[in-house]
């Protein structure tokens, strides 16, 4: 399996969880795994839409989920 398809089938797996979370009304991909040009220093970014007046307990629930993935980047 590619670096490429590794990174979508994660990208995808995520955004679905993600989108389930109170609050987030769109998760999409951009970078280059959404250009189809990972290679192996890429990571998965994501822009989030959050509901209007809730920004900060959205934000703050993404980042958890984030850290409990143990997905975050390090470098």
């Amino acid at each position: 399996m590619t670096k490429q398809a590794e990174l979508e089938n994660k990208a995808k797996i995520y955004a679905a969880k993600i989108i389930r979370l109170p609050f987030v009304r769109m998760v999409a991909r951009t970078g280059s795994v959404a250009e189809g040009k990972a290679n192996e220093k890429s990571d998965i970014d994501y822009f989030i839409q959050i509901q209007y007046g809730r920004l900060y307990i959205g934000r703050l629930l993404v980042t958890l989920i984030v850290h409990l993935w143990s997905e975050r980047r390090t470098d």
